[in-house]
């Protein structure tokens, strides 16, 4: 049983940690001042990782057989755990949004710009 556990251990520990490392590759391989990984990545990897977090506890308790005490506990377990899966999520996807937002309003800068200068040539 420690086994196992030790397994979903390195589990959720490998995959954020790799993930983050050819995050800072591709950043590094890009180069510059400021070294850059990919747009919004690491909140990727974060609402990633709580879901692996909730497929391993599910698959676990799945597997496992428990007795009728401790069911309550895992049923509760099992709500937090979905309510933060939620919570990551609308963080991610909000933050998402925000961004694309973000990106819209400084296109839309740079062609007001760009018609501005025209004006003054002409």
């Amino acid at each position: 049983m420690s086994n196992i556990i030790e397994w979903y251990i390195a589990v959720i520990v490998a995959f954020p940690t790799i993930l983050m490392l050819a995050d800072a590759y591709i950043g590094y391989k890009k180069g510059g001042s400021a070294l850059k990984g990919i747009s919004g990545f690491r909140r990727a990897i974060i609402a990633l990782t709580v879901i692996l977090i909730l497929g391993i506890a599910v698959f676990h308790l799945l597997v496992n057989d428990t007795d009728s005490n401790s069911r309550a506990v895992v049923n509760n377990i099992l709500s937090m755990l979905a309510g933060l899966v939620s919570a990551i999520a609308g963080f991610y996807f909000g933050g998402r949004f925000t961004e694309k937002r973000a990106e819209d309003a400084e296109r839309r800068a740079k062609g007001v710009e760009e018609r501005a200068r025209k004006a003054e040539e002409e």
